[in-house]
C-alpha cells in the first residue's frame, strides 16, 4: 500500500528550456527517454512500499489540471512537469542589456524579466497575467510544429531571459497555482535545466525515506546542496563570496525544489514585495538559495542529494546526443 502518511507528494517541475534548435533537439530527447521512463518500464515496484509505478506516473502539468482522474488518482502524475519559456516581449533588447545588468545592479532596464508576488506591473496577485497562450514574439518554425504536437509548455508573461528573473517567476506562478487548485496535492515545486534527466525510481526513494523530516519541518530546500563557505573559495570562483548572496547554501540548479509550503512562504504572503524586490543577486542557482532562506521566521532544513544511495539525475552538457547515450548506460534503453 502507498503510505499515506505524507498526502501531498507530487513534485512539480520547470524543465526550463528555449527557442533553439539545439534546445528543441534536447526536449525532444526529454519526451523520449526519462519523460516516458514508466511507458517503458512497466514494472517498476516502489522498493519501500511494493507497489507497481503506473504509467502515468509522469504527467505534464497541462494533462493534470484538465484531467479530473488524474487529480483524484493518488499514485498518478508523481513527477509533473511543464517546460518553461519566457514568451513576453522585448527579449531582444533584453540580451542586449544582459551584460549592462550583470554589471551594475542598480542599472534601469525597461523590461520587465523578473516577476514578483503582488507586483502591480506583473498582473498583481492575478494569476491569469503571469502566463501566456502564446508567445508575444516570434517562434521558430520547429517550436511552432512542436506546439501543435505537444501540450507541455509553459510561456512566462516576462522575456526569455535565464538569469535575470525566470526562475523567480516561475516558482510565484506555481506557487500561486498549488495555492489556488489544493486538489492538486502538490507538495514539491521545483526548476530543472533540460539537459538533466532522473532516476525517478532513486529521487522517490529518497524524498519517501526523509518523510519524517519532511513531517517535522513543512519548510525544505531539496536538491544537491553547496554550503556558503564552499562556494565562496576559489575552487567555485568565490561565486557565493559576493555579499549579494545572503544565503548559507545553494542548490545546484541540474534539479532544485522546495516543499510547497516554503514556496509559498518565501514567494507569496511570508514577506514584503520590497523585502522581494531587495533579496537579489544575478544567478538563477544563487538566486534561488537566497529566495528560499529569505522569510527569517522560519526554520528551512536541506534535504541534500548529496546523501542519497543513489545518483538521483545526470547532467548531459547541454547535448542531446550525449543526453541519449547516458540515459541508455545509465537507465536502460528506451
Amino acid at each position: 500500500m502507498m503510505n499515506t502518511r505524507r498526502q501531498n507528494r507530487r513534485m512539480l517541475f520547470g524543465i526550463f528550456t528555449y527557442d533553439s534548435p539545439n534546445e528543441y533537439d534536447i526536449r525532444k530527447a526529454n519526451r523520449d527517454t526519462h519523460l516516458r521512463y514508466f511507458k517503458t518500464h512497466s514494472s517498476v515496484v516502489h522498493s519501500l512500499e511494493n507497489y507497481t509505478y503506473p504509467e502515468t506516473t509522469i504527467c505534464s502539468l497541462q494533462q493534470l489540471m484538465h484531467n479530473a482522474t488524474l487529480v483524484r488518482d493518488p499514485y498518478s502524475c508523481r513527477y509533473v512537469y511543464t517546460f518553461v519559456m519566457g514568451g513576453g516581449n522585448g527579449d531582444e533588447y533584453m540580451k542586449r542589456k544582459v551584460t549592462i545588468l550583470e554589471e551594475g545592479r542598480d542599472t534601469v532596464s525597461t523590461v520587465k524579466t523578473r516577476c514578483l508576488w503582488e507586483d502591480p506591473q506583473c498582473g498583481g496577485t492575478d494569476i491569469t497575467k503571469w502566463t501566456l497562450a502564446r508567445s508575444k514574439t516570434n517562434i521558430s518554425d520547429a517550436l511552432a510544429d512542436e506546439l501543435t504536437q505537444y501540450n507541455d509548455v509553459t510561456f512566462l508573461s516576462i522575456p526569455e531571459n535565464h538569469e535575470l528573473g525566470k526562475t523567480d517567476t516561475w516558482f510565484t506562478y506555481a506557487a500561486m497555482l498549488t495555492r489556488k487548485h489544493p486538489e492538486y496535492k502538490v507538495g514539491f515545486i521545483g526548476k530543472q535545466d533540460s539537459d538533466t534527466f532522473n532516476d525517478y525510481s532513486a529521487l522517490f526513494r529518497f524524498v519517501d525515506e526523509n518523510d519524517g523530516m519532511l513531517q517535522e519541518s513543512p519548510f525544505v530546500y531539496g536538491g544537491t546542496s553547496i554550503k556558503k563557505e564552499i562556494c565562496s573559495g576559489n575552487s567555485w570562483g568565490k561565486v557565493c563570496a559576493d555579499p549579494s548572496f545572503t544565503a548559507p547554501s545553494f542548490v545546484t540548479g541540474a534539479i532544485a525544489y522546495l516543499t510547497t509550503s516554503l514556496a509559498h512562504r518565501v514567494f507569496m504572503e511570508g514577506t514584503s514585495l520590497s523585502t522581494k524586490q531587495d533579496t537579489w543577486i544575478v544567478g538563477e542557482d544563487l538566486q534561488l538559495g537566497n529566495m528560499a532562506f529569505s522569510d527569517k521566521i522560519v526554520n528551512v532544513q536541506v534535504l541534500n542529494h548529496y546523501h542519497s544511495k543513489q545518483k538521483i539525475n545526470t547532467h548531459c552538457s547541454n547535448n542531446a546526443t550525449v543526453y541519449r547515450q547516458k540515459y541508455e548506460t545509465q537507465i536502460g534503453s528506451v
